[in-house]
């Protein structure tokens, strides 16, 4: 975490490092699935901390949130099979209580071990989808993707199916187009991952 000057605040001189190891710094060789890319997102999880919080996902098949001086909020443990991994997650208020949801999915060389998860703003699991085949290697997309300005979960397929599915679009009831923190992997449509 850099200051606009390019100066680290006091608590990020040493970098956050999770010290266990589940999987994750390798592409599973001859499959076409690659280990994981550890985007982080930014959004306000606890408004009682200042700053904003970091959400990522570990090597050690955990989603984990920490403030913005280093302090753990917590970790969500989301799979416990080396050969099961995720991109990254996305944040957006799904249920309009003014706390956001934290969205991912899995993927795997595996068939049939993928999901689509959701998880509070405090880690706790709140719905577990099963996807096809290998799973979804990109972070989801939370967008107003069918103009009804409700949101709608995107999930890109590993293992797309001419003429029959590519991509899965979840709508999510009683939601609001404007609510979502980190939309996206890398944060926006341009992937560089700006926090205003």
């Amino acid at each position: 975490m850099f200051r606009p000057d390019g100066t680290l605040p006091p608590a990020w001189v040493a970098p956050f490092h999770v010290p266990t190891y589940l999987a994750g710094l390798n592409d599973f060789a001859g499959t076409n699935i690659v280990g994981a890319t550890n985007q982080i997102a930014v959004a306000e999880l606890d408004a009682g901390r200042p700053g904003r919080e970091l959400v990522f996902a570990g090597f050690d098949g955990r989603i984990h949130a920490i403030d913005s001086a280093r302090g753990v909020l917590w970790s969500h443990v989301y799979t416990t099979d080396p050969r099961v991994l995720t991109g990254g997650v996305a944040i957006a208020d799904l249920s309009r209580d003014g706390r956001p949801e934290i969205v991912f999915a899995t993927y795997s060389p595996d068939a049939d071990k993928g999901a689509l998860m959701i998880l509070d703003a405090s880690g706790n699991r709140l719905h577990t989808i099963p996807l096809p085949d290998r799973g979804a290697m990109s972070v989801p997309t939370i967008a107003d993707a069918g103009g009804s300005a409700a949101l709608e979960l995107v999930v890109n397929l590993k293992d797309g199916v001419n003429n029959v599915r590519q991509v899965l679009v979840y709508e999510v009831p009683n939601s609001a187009a404007g609510c979502a923190a980190w939309p996206t992997g890398r944060g926006n449509l341009l992937r560089n991952a700006f926090v205003p």
